[in-house]
């Protein structure tokens, strides 16, 4: 017999799945858009509506969940109360939602300064196109989920860093301190061999609290519970203090030169100092030069300099280790993932240092980049700086990098293939457009200004390069950026790309910030 009767079975399998609409409020005193808007939503959202600023505010006070408002569109000119305005005291009520404003085009300039405040995600100019509106509505609360999903990671780090970790970090230290104890007692009771297996027992204990406290300090970095406190650091007192004294922990088979390429405190020109988080920066630094140090053959020299890239300060640590490249790239820099041949030189490791590395700097507006050598890694750690005249008190600022749109091309095997890249760039302000084939991009480059060309490395099972020098061909370099975006690229693929002076973007799951910083540099 059957576990279901077939007549069961049938009405199982026709039942729908019912998907909670996503709920949309429409604030705007012409009724006419009013009711456009509500019948061009309402199949496929629940739709809520306001004649003014006032009434939709009262709405959501009134509203025993006004968190199921996941999106807002409102009217920038209305009686008592301006779009922008509404939205900004809305943000006390629900800070999640996803805010857009309908202007025109006299208003643009009046509400430019106050889309910051306001957070909104987008305005759209009237008169405006029905399916352009459904698009962004269906973008923003892509963005929605995104920013949702990555609050509820961050919660789960939260209770890793306030229950999870220092759970662990008990246990273990009760069991280091009981090896301890029974080794004592038993000193003389025990043959060698079990004092052996006891001390081995200690000191693995021990290396799992130092790693567990490693893996908290990143977790409380990527959640924001590390604060940052900003001060000006004299940086190239502090570069050579991390790189003396990680040098004296670390080894004597260790030479440690520095080269300043910048001007230095007996210069007539000034000191440079750095507006950054000493305690961060500091342990950015530590982790780079502790990697130059143990993944190298020894003897082996380090090679630390400071120099101005554009806006930047740029620290360089130059190793004559295994090569980061050559042990996994990018992916290196994601927490928990070793090198393909590091346990030859730390047998004990989670993986954990250039992750904190990166977020460290990151965290500070910063940006790690590493380039593969003939023997070895450059890594490069750049941070906005300041520069203080020694003659005075008087601290300019250098020019901030560039935040202008740019003309990106996307191409790709299929249209859907960059559809995270390609949002996060509309996000940010740049003006996108897709390319299946490659005489549509060679179309593109040749009647506009392309800043930017996203490309896969393969096409129809085929290396993108030789088409990729066949764009270079077309315009001068400075002129066209070319990035290879895939999860996943071999060693010699990406330096093929490299030699031929292609960016290479390995993230398998894109991270906002660094790829905007990317695109922007």
């Amino acid at each position: 017999m059957g576990l279901f009767k077939e007549e069961s079975l049938r009405k199982l399998t026709q039942t729908e799945v019912r998907v909670p609409k996503r709920t949309i409020l429409i604030v705007d005193d012409e009724l006419n858009n009013l009711t456009s808007l509500q019948y061009a939503l309402h199949a496929h959202y629940e739709v809520l509506t306001a004649s003014d600023g006032s009434e939709a505010l009262e709405l959501l006070s009134s509203d025993p969940d006004p968190s199921r408002i996941h999106l807002i569109i409102s009217d920038q000119r209305m009686p008592q109360m301006t779009g922008v305005d509404f939205l900004a005291r809305s943000l006390e009520i629900i800070p999640q939602t996803i805010r857009i404003i309908l202007t025109g085009y006299t208003d643009v300039d009046a509400i430019v300064d106050s889309i910051n405040e306001a957070r909104i995600y987008k305005f759209i100019v009237k008169p405006f196109d029905q399916q352009d509106i459904l698009l962004t509505i269906q973008r923003g609360l892509e963005l929605y989920d995104l920013e949702a999903n990555n609050r509820q990671l961050m919660d789960a780090l939260s209770f890793l860093n306030g229950h999870f970790f220092n759970h662990m970090r008990g246990i273990l230290q009760k069991i280091s301190g009981s090896t301890e104890m029974l080794s004592s007692e038993l000193l003389q009771s025990l043959t060698q061999e079990q004092h052996a297996l006891l001390n081995e027992m200690g000191g693995s204990t021990e290396n799992l609290i130092h790693l567990l406290n490693r893996a908290s300090e990143l977790s409380f970095v990527y959640t924001g519970y590390h604060p940052l406190h900003l001060e000006h650091l004299d940086i190239l007192e502090l570069i050579r203090s991390v790189g003396e004294h990680t040098l004296e922990a670390e080894s004597t088979e260790v030479t440690l030169r520095f080269e300043w390429n910048v001007a230095t405190v007996e210069d007539e020109s000034g000191q440079y100092y750095l507006e950054a988080d000493r305690e961060l920066l500091t342990g950015a630094l530590k982790e780079i030069l502790e990697n130059a140090i143990q993944y190298a053959p020894k003897p082996t020299e380090v090679v630390v300099s400071a120099s101005i890239a554009e806006s930047q300060f740029c620290i360089q640590v130059q190793d004559q280790g295994i090569g980061l490249a050559h042990e996994g790239g990018n992916h290196l820099s994601m927490p928990f993932i070793r090198g393909t041949r590091s346990q030859e030189f730390q047998p004990f490791g989670l993986g954990i240092g250039l992750a904190k590395a990166k977020a460290y700097i990151e965290a500070q507006g910063g940006t790690l980049l590493w380039e593969q050598l003939e023997q070895g890694t450059c890594v490069s750690l750049l941070l906005p700086f300041l520069k203080e005249q020694s003659e005075g008190t008087t601290v300019e600022e250098n020019e901030e990098i560039t935040t202008d749109s740019l003309a990106v091309l996307l191409w790709s095997n299929q249209e859907t293939e960059f559809q995270d890249y390609a949002d996060m760039l509309e996000f940010d302000g740049h003006d996108v457009e897709r390319c299946v084939g490659p005489d549509q991009v060679q179309k593109q480059i040749q009647s506009r200004n392309v800043d930017v060309l996203l490309v896969a490395p393969s096409y129809q099972e085929k290396s993108t390069l030789p088409w990729i020098r066949q764009f270079q061909s077309l315009k001068p370099a400075s002129s066209l950026n070319i990035v290879v975006v895939a999860p996943e690229l071999k060693t010699e693929e990406q330096q093929d790309f490299i030699d031929n002076g292609v960016l290479v973007y390995t993230s398998s799951s894109p991270e906002y910030w660094q790829f905007i910083q990317l695109i922007h540099q």
